[in-house]
């Protein structure tokens, strides 16, 4: 890893200058970089970064200042790590992807685990029949991230979306909302409050609903059908009542 920042630094140093077809090193373009993804811990005191190990993928952590790894995932088989976020200055969570081949795209496993930054001490959650996707870490609280459930249903070609709050020490759920229209995606307040569903019913059919503070029950607020536009939210105001979208 030291090396890797060396270079960093090597290649700053050095100017640009233009090369020849001829004198591109193409070979380079097929070596694996030495980290995939590199994120900071909230308190800055740690890197985490995904890097390529022989076959797989590992997530390590380490110290910021002197660079000493802490903590590891990295698995034997054909599991390896193929995300990340940081929860809290202590614990990460991560999912992991089934190798397919050198050629094949990894497939998605819908876990979501969590470790803290010694590698110890982990939870998990979902998997098997559902796929969960982190959707917040919840800037407010370190103990419980915001997680979507992606789930199989007979009644709809989208199946189903359901909101939960989960304990990242022990991955103990709490159901906070159903999405009332199919293949959706939340956003949520910073207290993990659901407040918009965005998804769709068909070609076309994209919908928008919305559900206040003191509301039970979602309102679909635009629908593409109707209007001929489309609407895209991208996140709520720090206000949690707004939110901002691409409409289009």
């Amino acid at each position: 890893m030291s090396r890797w920042i060396a270079l960093c630094a090597a290649l700053a140093a050095v100017p640009a200058t233009a090369k020849s077809p001829a004198d591109i090193p193409i070979g380079d373009f097929w070596k694996q970089s030495e980290f995939v993804n590199i994120q900071i811990s909230p308190d800055g005191k740690h890197f985490g970064a995904i890097v390529p190990d022989e076959e797989t993928r590992a997530l390590v952590i380490f110290q910021r200042g002197d660079r000493k790894v802490t903590g590891v995932a990295r698995f034997t088989d054909s599991r390896q790590v193929a995300s990340f976020q940081w929860i809290s200055p202590e614990r990460v969570a991560f999912t992991m992807s089934e190798r397919q081949g050198r050629l094949v795209a990894p497939q998605g496993r819908g876990e979501l685990l969590f470790m803290d930054i010694n590698g110890k001490d982990r939870a998990g959650y979902g998997g098997g029949a559902r796929g969960a996707v982190l959707t917040s870490t919840l800037r407010d609280s370190d103990d419980y991230v915001v997680v979507t459930d992606y789930v199989r249903s007979q009644r709809s070609e989208g199946g189903e979306q359901i909101l939960y709050k989960v304990n990242a020490k022990t991955a103990r759920s709490q159901r906070l909302a159903f999405s009332p229209v199919p293949s959706s995606s939340f956003l949520v307040t910073r207290d993990g409050e659901a407040r918009v569903a965005a998804g769709s019913k068909g070609w076309q059919q994209g919908e928008v609903w919305y559900r206040g503070d003191k509301d039970k029950e979602w309102r679909k607020i635009f629908s593409e059908k109707d209007s001929g536009r489309s609407m895209n939210p991208w996140f709520m105001d720090t206000d949690g009542v707004h939110f901002f979208a691409q409409v289009s």
